[in-house]
């Protein structure tokens, strides 16, 4: 289930504009390259990639379920 504050994440990374710097918003190597991660709460990271036109949210979850 998605909380308020992934909510807002998603929301802005719709938009297409870069994210404010406390999302830590970066670009991923090794099993996840060509995905951005970025924090959309404490502990929660959303893997994802980002066209022009589309969002595809791969992942959402902890640090530690996540890698």
């Amino acid at each position: 289930m998605v909380n308020k504050a992934q909510l807002k994440t998603i929301e802005l990374l719709q938009t297409g504009e870069p994210l404010p710097e406390r999302y830590r918003e970066h670009s991923l190597a090794g099993q996840y390259i060509g995905y951005l991660e970025c924090h959309g709460a404490p502990d929660i990271l959303l893997i994802y990639q980002r066209t022009n036109t589309e969002l595809k949210l791969y992942r959402v979850g902890s640090h530690s379920d996540l890698f």
